[in-house]
C-alpha cells in the first residue's frame, strides 16, 4: 500500500498489508511495545490523511475511540492500561478500522477541547462513544479485532526476530522482559 489517502485492506491482500505496516513502522531492534505504540500512532497521520493526536486516558466502558474533528484533525483516545501490550492492541484495533476503510466518528472541535488533556470526563466519553460510526456493528468490530490481532502478532514476531538476531535476550525470556515494560509515569 502506498502512502495515498483512502486506501483499504480490500485493495491489497491482508498479509501484504500487514507486511507493509510492519515495514512502515521501521521498528528498531529490541523495540518495546511502548515504542511500537508510538510508531503506530504516527501512522494515523499518513493513513487518515490528516494530523492525528493519540492520547491515553481513563475510559469507562470503552477501550478506544477514533474521531475526526471539524478542523481537519483527528484524535485517537486509548484506555490507559498499565500494560503497553494492551495499549498497543487497543491502538491497533483503532488503526485496523482505518485500514479497513471504516469511517471514523466526526465531531466539532469544541466537543473535544479536552482531548489533549490526560483525562477525559465520563460525559466526554459518552459524547464520543455515542456517535461512533461502528457502534453496534458486530461484523465491523470483529473485522477490526481480527486485523488488530494480526498486527500485534506481526509486531511481536518482529520484536522476537530482532531480539534473537541483535540481543542477548533469549527468545524464551521475551515475555518476562516484556512484563517489565511499564507505561511512562507508572510506578513499579
Amino acid at each position: 500500500m502506498s502512502s495515498g489517502e483512502g486506501e483499504t485492506v480490500a485493495e491489497s491482500p491482508r498479509r501484504e498489508t500487514i507486511s507493509e505496516v510492519i515495514d512502515a513502522l521501521d521498528l528498531a531492534p529490541n523495540s518495546t511495545y511502548a515504542a511500537a505504540f508510538d510508531k503506530v500512532g504516527k501512522l494515523f497521520d499518513r493513513y487518515l490523511g490528516q494530523p492525528t493526536t493519540v492520547v491515553c486516558a481513563p475510559l469507562v466502558g470503552y477501550s478506544g475511540i477514533t474521531a475526526v474533528l471539524s478542523d481537519d484533525t483527528a484524535v485517537v483516545v486509548v484506555a490507559d492500561s498499565p500494560s503497553w501490550y494492551h495499549r498497543l492492541h487497543i491502538l491497533c484495533h483503532e488503526f485496523a478500522h482505518v485500514l479497513l476503510g471504516h469511517t471514523p466518528v466526526e465531531l466539532d472541535a469544541e466537543d473535544v477541547v479536552s482531548h489533549v488533556a490526560p483525562h477525559l470526563t465520563p460525559g466526554m466519553v459518552q459524547i464520543l462513544a455515542g456517535r461512533s460510526a461502528c457502534e453496534g456493528d458486530e461484523d465491523t468490530e470483529r473485522d477490526a479485532e481480527q486485523l488488530a490481532d494480526d498486527l500485534v502478532t506481526a509486531i511481536t514476531e518482529h520484536r522476537q526476530k530482532t531480539r534473537r538476531n541483535n540481543a542477548p535476550v533469549p527468545c524464551g525470556l521475551t515475555r518476562l522482559v516484556d512484563s517489565f515494560e511499564r507505561p511512562r509515569g507508572a510506578s513499579a
